[in-house]
């Protein structure tokens, strides 16, 4: 799989994810006016990515991809989907929760 494939897979599930877990609770479901969805791509019109990041600091050479997102399901606040190939891709409202700033590698 290429890497900008596997990049938005990642991405797409956490996402899908996180709209999963809000779904699951009927406080937001009533607050948010949420939909059921089966998949992602049911999602379509309920969350975008409003850009991606490039965060500094770095792990093993490699950069973190931050993408923030404006969701239906996550107020004004939104999250954001940390992405390294290292490690385990995280949902935050604060990327620098889940970056640990690190010595750069020459």
């Amino acid at each position: 799989m290429a890497e900008p494939d596997r990049v938005f897979k990642v991405v797409g599930n956490k996402v899908f994810k996180s709209f999963k877990d809000a779904y699951s609770q009927e406080h937001w479901r009533k607050i948010c006016r949420l939909t059921p969805a089966k998949t992602l791509a049911d999602l379509a019109g309920q969350y975008a990515i409003k850009r991606v990041e490039i965060y500094r600091e770095y792990h093993k050479g490699i950069s973190y991809l931050v993408f923030p997102l404006d969701t239906q399901w996550q107020g004004d606040s939104g999250i954001e989907v940390v992405y390294h190939p290292d490690k385990p891709p995280e949902c935050t409202d604060n990327a620098y929760e889940v970056i640990e700033p690190e010595e750069p590698d020459e």
